[in-house]
């Protein structure tokens, strides 16, 4: 019974030692987790961070950059404005000096008016003298175009009268010295009843000019000219002028007749 005991109580004992070094053991491991947990925990702090700290360098990085960019374009936009209001500065001193020069030439214009520096006032009564005496002048000038138009138009009247006299007087020199010539018949065809005489235009024949077609110093028929050429002549038989039973033929006297009077 005591040897029983005795085993049972080193059992116990035993037992006991070993939850001991388990609890002992388990206590060391938990501690151990627990350090390693911290460790895990201060490197994820440390993780965190660092994440802020790149997430506010990324962010101030950036705004840098838009920065810049704003600054360049801004740089840009000065740049441009300052190159339109050097360009209107430019513009405006050679305005300037358009209106300088003006005034200059207007002040030496003045001054060769009335002979000497003046006043305003003197100037004005200048201006409006010069001015009485233009509107009188312009007036004049508009009188005398008006005259020159009148003569003008008398002038071409008269001219075209003269021609138109001229023309007629032409006419009938014309008609006198050709009423003292006579032709002959070159050719005649009696299908179309038209006469070819060797005389034209050169000769002093005009579209009005009558034609009387004789033999013998009698009237066969009369004759109308249908084309004037410069040295030929043709002509339409009028048939019922045409003598009864008569024929004309080539060599017929031809004698010329005109209208102008």
């Amino acid at each position: 019974m005591k040897i029983i005991f005795g085993i049972s109580l080193l059992a116990t004992l035993a037992a006991a030692g070993l939850a001991f070094a388990t609890r002992s053991q388990l206590i060391d491991a938990r501690n151990e987790k627990d350090q390693i947990n911290r460790k895990i925990v201060a490197i994820h702090e440390a993780v965190e961070k660092v994440n802020a700290e790149t997430t506010t360098v990324w962010t101030s990085w950036s705004e840098t950059k838009g920065l810049a960019k704003d600054e360049m374009t801004s740089s840009l936009k000065l740049e441009r404005e300052t190159k339109e209001q050097q360009d209107a500065l430019e513009k405006l001193n050679k305005e300037i000096e358009e209106i300088m020069g003006k005034r200059a030439a207007m002040e030496a214009e003045i001054k060769s008016i009335i002979g000497r520096d003046g006043t305003p006032e003197e100037v004005l009564a200048k201006v409006e003298a010069l001015k009485g005496e233009t509107d009188a002048l312009n007036q004049e000038l508009a009188t005398l175009q008006k005259e020159l138009e009148v003569n003008k138009k008398s002038a071409a009247e008269s001219d075209a009268l003269s021609a138109k006299l001229k023309a007629q007087q032409d006419a009938r020199t014309a008609a006198i010295q050709l009423g003292g010539r006579s032709a002959t018949v070159a050719a005649y065809n009696p299908e179309f009843s038209f006469i070819v005489i060797n005389m034209g235009r050169a000769n002093g024949l005009t579209p009005d000019t009558r034609l009387l077609i004789k033999r013998g110093g009698q009237l066969l028929a009369r004759a109308t000219i249908t084309q004037l050429e410069k040295n030929q002549t043709v002509a339409d038989v009028s048939l019922k002028t045409l003598r009864a039973g008569a024929q004309i033929a080539p060599g017929d006297e031809v004698v010329f007749e005109s209208s102008v009077q």
